[in-house]
C-alpha cells in the first residue's frame, strides 16, 4: 500500500502487487488560503536533526540579508523542530539580532495555522516540501550533505529531482539548489525571482496547489485498512 502515485507503478514492475491508496498528509494539512498584499512573510525551515540546520540555517540568514535589501518590510518565521531548544538556534540568531536585521520569530506548531500565513519558504528538502506545496506555498528548497555522503548519493540515486513538488508534477516547478549551488546568494536569486512577478507568485501557488489532486484526496488510511482487509479475506 504505497502513498505516491508513482510509486504504485514501480512496485508492479518489479513484480510486487501494490495499491495507490493516497497520502495522510491530505487528512492533516488545510487548503491554501488566499493571500492579501502587505508585508511578505518569509519562512526558514532548515530540518529536523541539528546537522541539517547547521549546514542550512546559515545559508538561509545569509540569503535573507540580499532579500532584505529589496524587502525590508518582512516578517520571518524560522520553524523550528520539537526536540531541539531555542539556544540551539539562538546560536546562528545572535549575529543576526546584533546587527539589528528585523526580528525572526522561533516557532513550533502542530496545526500548519503558522505556516499557512507564508508568502515564500526557504527550507531543506524533505517532507517540509511536499506540506509546503500542500499549503500552497512558493519556495526554495535546499540541501546539503557531508561531501563524500553526497558523492555516494550521487552514484546511486537515478530520480531528476529531490523534492516531492516536482517528482509529482514531472518538471522543475520549485528552485532546487543542492551542495555547491546552496549559496546564499544564489538562494536569494531564486527567492527574488519569485517574489518580484506577482503573476509569476500567484500561477506558483496555483500549480503548487494542483498536486493535492494527484495525492488521492483525504481518506488514505482508511483506504489502507480497506485494502488490508481485501488483501487478507476480512482479518
Amino acid at each position: 500500500l504505497v502513498i505516491f502515485p508513482f510509486e504504485e507503478k514501480l512496485y508492479r514492475n518489479a513484480g510486487v502487487p501494490a495499491d495507490f491508496v493516497g497520502h495522510p498528509l491530505l487528512d492533516l494539512i488545510p487548503e491554501p488560503k488566499a493571500r492579501g498584499e502587505g508585508t511578505n512573510i518569509i519562512g526558514l525551515l532548515p530540518g529536523s536533526r541539528t546537522c541539517e540546520i547547521r549546514r542550512h540555517l546559515p545559508v538561509f540568514l545569509g540569503a535573507l540579508r540580499r532579500i532584505l535589501r529589496d524587502y525590508p518590510r518582512c516578517e520571518i518565521s524560522l520553524f523550528a523542530s520539537a526536540q531541539i531548544p531555542d539556544p540551539f538556534y539562538e546560536e546562528f540568531l545572535l549575529p543576526w539580532r546584533i546587527s539589528g536585521a528585523p526580528a525572526v520569530k522561533i516557532v513550533r506548531e502542530a496545526d500548519y495555522r503558522e505556516r499557512s500565513r507564508l508568502d515564500i519558504a526557504l527550507t531543506s528538502s524533505g517532507t517540509a516540501t511536499l506540506e509546503n506545496a500542500l499549503l500552497g506555498i512558493p519556495m526554495v528548497v535546499v540541501y546539503k550533505l557531508f561531501w563524500p555522503t553526497y558523492a555516494l548519493a550521487r552514484a546511486m540515486i537515478r530520480v531528476p529531482y529531490i523534492t516531492m513538488a516536482n517528482l509529482l508534477s514531472g518538471k522543475r516547478l520549485v528552485p532546487e539548489l543542492v551542495q555547491g549551488q546552496a549559496s546564499a546568494p544564489r538562494v536569494a536569486r531564486e527567492a527574488l525571482l519569485i517574489l518580484e512577478d506577482p503573476r509569476r507568485l500567484a500561477e506558483f501557488r496555483k500549480e503548487l496547489s494542483s498536486l493535492r489532486g494527484l495525492l488521492g484526496g483525504p481518506g488514505a488510511a482508511r483506504r489502507a485498512a480497506q485494502g488490508a482487509i481485501a488483501r487478507h479475506g476480512g482479518l
